[in-house]
Parts: structure tokens; sequence; C-alpha cells
């Protein structure tokens, strides 16, 4: 799990529990009638509720399945709307309990509880906002990595070594995560002869999980 996703989690869950904590100390100085008649008042809410988390779980796992590449961006989406509708919902509960007549002292706390509740969605649905920025800019990234790697590609069909170098190095500074490049570039730096940083990009290769990279480096002269 990554460092963003934690703190996506935490920005909900926190201020969930600190609103939960609130509203179950002032529920608890309710009498039993009106407990009922909140019990009453949000019995099919919580039914809708079900029908909004769902979908959302559904879409989740059919991204998972069939949209592997645009997972993130899916969740994001889903998060932020999730946070849209958690705020709404928060700002018709007060208005709802205040038409029931609860006790003043329950509707404050339930009032501050939301806010809470809303700011930490407001900060996640924020957070999931840069997380989906900062994955377009990898997209672009790792993009430009690519068609870099490819121009290197074709200087080696041509045999031009040293200019393929030049573009696979680019590559591999936009995107240091492909391992072809590493392969590719120290066949480069082999057929020119410099083996010390043909092997040097051979090793990376083998660290990378690349085993043909293993036989390449048998060429190189001891």
């Amino acid at each position: 799990m990554t460092d963003d996703m934690i703190i996506s989690i935490a920005l909900i869950l926190v201020p969930i529990l600190i609103s939960r904590f609130m509203l179950e100390k002032a529920l608890g100085k309710l009498d039993g009638e009106m407990k009922l008649k909140l019990l009453d008042g949000f019995s099919k809410q919580r039914k809708y509720r079900l029908f909004i988390v769902i979908p959302c779980m559904f879409i989740y796992l059919l991204s998972l399945r069939f949209f592997e590449e645009q997972t993130v961006k899916i969740v994001v989406f889903a998060g932020i709307l999730l946070s849209v509708y958690f705020v709404i919902g928060s700002v018709v509960n007060y208005r709802k309990i205040r038409a029931l007549g609860v006790p003043e002292s329950y509707s404050k706390t339930y009032k501050w509880a939301s806010m809470i509740v809303a700011a930490g969605f407001i900060a996640f649905a924020v957070q999931l906002f840069i997380m989906l920025n900062r994955t377009d800019e990898e997209d672009d990234t790792k993009y430009k990595a690519w068609e870099m790697a490819m121009k290197g590609v074709e200087d080696m069909k041509q045999g031009n070594y040293r200019t393929a170098i030049a573009d696979i190095t680019k590559a591999i500074e936009l995107d240091s995560t492909v391992v072809s490049s590493y392969m590719n570039r120290g066949a480069s730096f082999y057929n020119i002869g410099m083996m010390k940083e043909a092997e040097k990009d051979w090793k990376k290769a083998v660290s990378m999980g690349n085993m043909e990279a293993a036989r390449w480096l048998k060429n190189i002269p001891e």
C-alpha cells in the first residue's frame, strides 16, 4: 500500500471515528423515546446508502478485472463522488434531525461531528485529486520515455550507436524502471567497445530480473 493510499484512508477513518465517539456520547444522554424516534427517522436512509456504496465497490472490482490500467483514475473519481455524496448527506441529515425535534445539545453535537467528517471527506477528495494529477503526469513521463527508447532502438538498427546511447539515456532519466532500456543501451555500449559501461547496464538489467542479460554478460572480455 502506497503512502498516498494510507493518507487517503486516514483522512476518512480518523474523522469518522471521532464523530462516532461524539455522537455515541451525545446519544447516551437522550431518553429511550427520542432514541427510537431517531432510529425510525433514519432507518430508510441507512438502506439507501447501500445503493451508493455497493455500486462503487462493484465499479472498483470491475475496473480491477477489465480496466486495470485505469483503476487509479476510476477509484479517484469514485472517491470524489462519494465525498460529495457524504458532505451533502450530512447537511440533509442535520436538517432532518432539527425537524424531528431532537434536543439542541444533540443537534449541536451532530453539527460539529458532521463538520469534522465533511472536512475529512473534503481533504480526502483533494488528496485523490492530487493523486489523479500525479498519475496523469507519470503517464505522460512514461510515454515520453517510451518514445525516446524507441528512437534509440531505431538508431541502433541504423548503426548509430552513440546517438542511440544518448536517446536511451534520456529515456532512462525519464523512467528508470524499464529493463529493456538498460539492455539496449548496454548493447550500444558493447558495439562501440565501451565494455565497462555495457557490463554496468547489463548487470543492472540482471538485478531487475532479466536473465537474458546474464548471458550477454558472458560476452564481456575478462
